[in-house]
């Protein structure tokens, strides 16, 4: 049995007056200029991405105290070190690199929270790299630390690589904050117009 074949009914309004009655940019421009950006926004980007290099920091001095015996042989064997300790050492940095990338995400979760614009996520997540690497730098300086066989001396010609490396991790973790800080903005008023 077939179904009787509808004809669309004529409307009597046009396409424009449709558009001029149900328009939504009027809400969008009301709903954009009732949005302001926080003040202060570089300031508490930077400030959260100080901190929370320095949280990693603390998490990188901590992890090896979880198995000082493993770093100290690991320190003092070198290359001849068993197995067992080898999975030791490397089990604990893979655990302090994933927590570093966890908290670099939770920064870039904040700051798109708070901060707002993503290239700020960025700035904070390159501030927080910077600053792990020259504290892991000023933590193989100390004596007597686990994993430390000797200090060595500090020399000019490190300058020039702990730059790079430097830069190296700022971008890592630049690039983690960002992508976390576009995620947690992508339907933001700020952004969402800026898309449409």
């Amino acid at each position: 049995m077939r179904r009787p074949i509808r004809h669309r009914e004529e409307s009597d309004v046009s396409k424009e007056e449709y558009d001029e009655e149900y328009s939504d940019s009027e809400d969008e421009e009301g709903l954009l200029a009732a949005f302001v950006l926080p003040a202060h926004r570089l300031r508490f980007a930077l400030l959260v991405g100080a901190l929370t290099g320095i949280l990693m920091i603390a998490i990188h001095f901590l992890v090896p105290f979880l198995d000082v015996a493993a770093f100290q042989k690991a320190a003092t064997l070198g290359d001849k070190m068993g197995y067992d300790t080898a999975v030791a050492v490397a089990g604990l940095d893979c655990l302090s690199t994933s927590l570093d990338i966890v908290v670099c995400g939770v920064l870039g979760y904040i700051i798109g929270r708070y901060a707002v614009q993503r290239r700020l996520g960025f700035f904070a997540g390159l501030l927080a790299g910077i600053v792990l690497y020259l504290g892991i730098s000023i933590i193989s300086y100390l004596p007597g630390y686990p994993g430390n066989a000797s200090t060595p001396a500090f020399s000019p010609t490190f300058i020039l690589p702990l730059i790079i490396i430097a830069l190296f991790y700022g971008i890592v973790g630049g690039l983690v904050s960002l992508l976390v800080t576009w995620i947690t903005t992508r339907r933001h008023p700020y952004y969402y117009h800026e898309e449409a």
